[in-house]
């Protein structure tokens, strides 16, 4: 995968920081995006221009979790899933979990503030004080964000914090999420991805979940996870173990080299 780059301009308080501050501060809560390029040695001043980012956030404890821009712009939330069995795992729970992780991650993206609500709120997605210039500071003060109406943003087991709300808005957001479950050599992957763009073009669903110095994070990416990873995770360890001990009894039964090497040959000779 090709990680897709920011590249900050002069002006931007990135260049503010000091060496310590290795990374984005105020990313989704679990969420650890890639260090800065290039390094700044301890004790270093830093670059007055030229610091890129990788588009890229790792989630803390589940290193098979992260959020990337793709090339094309989309956001996307991946999910990897490794097994030697992976070829014999059938997938259509995985594709029932991938539905559900969708819908949840659609059910999150209808707050119900308009963009007149907001601004009469004092724009309560930002940091420090209405107003007050963009710093790097001032990312060590977000403002409150407000609660929502009691049944707006309930999970499957209990209700998620405000910051996994996305306003519904123009609902281009909730309309462009998308999913795949892909098969690779020892394993799968289930992609999770958001196509919506500004009229300009921008891909401002990579602004909601990294934030930007005048907008804090928010939205649903690691609070579905949070909710549905587990059960994922357990589905796919079962159908491990009922892949292999469909193997070792077909392998019994006619030997190493006649057993398929497919789910779908395996499961057309009758071993499932």
């Amino acid at each position: 995968m090709r990680l897709q780059e920011w590249q900050f301009l002069e002006e931007h308080p990135i260049y503010e920081r000091e060496w310590q501050e290795t990374r984005w501060p105020a990313a989704l809560p679990g969420m650890r995006p890639r260090a800065y390029l290039p390094y700044v040695p301890p004790g270093r001043t830093m670059p007055m221009a030229g610091v890129r980012e990788p588009l890229l956030m790792e989630m803390v404890g589940h290193p098979s979790v992260d959020i990337h821009q793709a090339a094309s712009g989309n956001t996307v939330q991946t999910v990897h899933l490794q097994s030697i069995y992976a070829p014999y795992i059938r997938l259509d729970r995985m594709r029932d979990f991938a539905r559900r992780w969708v819908e949840a991650l659609r059910r999150l993206s209808r707050g119900p503030y308009s963009q007149k609500d907001l601004r009469e709120m004092g724009h309560p997605y930002g940091f420090g004080v209405p107003g007050s210039k963009a710093s790097w500071v001032r990312l060590g003060t977000p403002r409150v964000i407000p609660s929502f109406p009691v049944g707006t943003r309930r999970g499957a087991r209990a209700a998620v914090p405000n910051r996994a709300v996305i306003n519904l808005q123009s609902g281009d957001f909730e309309s462009h999420w998308r999913w795949s479950v892909l098969r690779w050599g020892e394993g799968i992957t289930l992609n999770f991805w958001n196509e919506a763009k500004s009229k300009e073009g921008a891909p401002y669903p990579w602004f909601l979940s990294h934030g930007t110095v005048k907008m804090q994070a928010h939205g649903p990416w690691p609070y579905v996870a949070e909710e549905l990873l587990p059960q994922v995770q357990n589905d796919w360890r079962q159908g491990a173990a009922e892949a292999a001990r469909a193997l070792a009894a077909a392998e019994g039964q006619f030997g190493e080299e006649p057993v398929a090497k497919t789910e779908q040959d395996f499961e057309a000779g009758g071993f499932m």
